[in-house]
């Protein structure tokens, strides 16, 4: 049930335009990246409902870059990326990294 429903949501998105602001391999269904798209840079929400800490890895299509993270299981972290692949402010990600 759950595939169906991702798959008339990306088909909608599809059809409305809609971009992705990212890619991502990551399929645990406890991490949440969720992008605001600002004229210049992404700003990326990440949480974690997971009982673990979890590494997340994703690449931001404004800039190319590839981000890095470790997140702690139960945390949140914000990450704001330029459009020239530099990490212009960060929160509660220590272990963060972006590369082109």
């Amino acid at each position: 049930m759950l595939n169906e429903v991702g798959r008339i949501y990306k088909y909608a998105m599809h059809r409305a335009g809609v971009r992705a602001a990212y890619e991502t391999s990551c399929d645990d269904p406890g991490i949440l990246i969720c992008p605001t798209q600002l004229p210049d840079a992404t700003l990326y929400v990440l949480t974690s409902e997971s009982m673990e800490s979890s590494p997340v890895s994703f690449r931001d299509k404004l800039s190319g870059a590839d981000c890095r993270i470790t997140l702690a299981a139960g945390r949140a972290a914000l990450l704001l990326v330029g459009r020239d692949g530099q990490l212009l402010a960060s929160y509660n990600s220590r272990d963060s990294s972006l590369s082109h």
